[in-house]
């Protein structure tokens, strides 16, 4: 009888123990299945948009334009057809190498690195759960992955890094919605009008009409 009413107890402080921690736990066990089947890189994206994904009080924001100084009007090329079978998810945005480049939003650097189109990229998964996509940069601020950041906060440099090695210098800016959590499902939204309605783009474009430049 002690043996089975022991058991009882571990059993109910077990029980206890996965209610108090179910997130928690949930959280470590989707990790080890992304370290047994994806690579490191997506393992530490998904890590700190779990950690700072905001399940009950999602925050809705204007964001900020993304970089400080452009050389013309941004044009909407999102859909448009690009070598290899892709489409463009983003839009290009046409400035000169080492222009800032700043958070559009406060959020949280969930990953800071490489990959093959993008060359040096950044993920920034916002407040409202968001998850913006800067690629072609040149140099990364001091910001390591995890870090949070500010809206217009510096988290790099404009350049022309990954397949855009042959091109004018340029940012190209994505933005994600999170449809589904588990599995972590993202889907790109056409950024072209958020970045258009900024403050800061109708100040950039009143300044390259006082330049003489025509303006579409």
């Amino acid at each position: 009888m002690n043996i089975i009413h022991k058991i009882g107890l571990n059993g109910n402080r077990w029980r206890q123990f996965i209610r108090d921690h179910f997130w928690s736990i949930g959280i470590v066990l989707i990790l080890i299945g992304n370290v047994l089947i994806f690579s490191k890189d997506k393992t530490v994206r998904k890590y700190y948009l779990y950690r700072d994904y905001r399940y009950f009080n999602q925050v809705i924001e204007d964001i900020a334009f993304p970089v400080e100084v452009i050389n013309e009007a941004i044009v909407d090329t999102y859909g448009q057809p690009r070598p290899g079978g892709r489409i463009h998810e983003g839009i290009d945005i046409f400035c000169n190498w080492g222009t800032p480049v700043v958070a559009v939003v406060d959020g949280t650097i969930v990953y800071k690195g490489r990959d093959k189109l993008g060359g040096k990229v950044i993920y920034l998964l916002g407040r409202d759960n968001r998850v913006y996509y800067y690629a072609h940069l040149s140099r990364f601020a001091v910001i390591q992955n995890g870090d949070r950041v500010k809206q217009n906060q510096i988290i790099a440099r404009a350049g022309n890094s990954g397949n855009a090695w042959s091109t004018p210098t340029h940012l190209h800016f994505e933005i994600m919605t999170i449809p589904w959590l588990l599995p972590l499902v993202m889907k790109n939204i056409n950024p072209y009008k958020s970045l258009i309605e900024t403050d800061t783009y109708m100040c950039l474009l009143d300044s390259l009409n006082r330049e003489g430049l025509e303006i579409p």
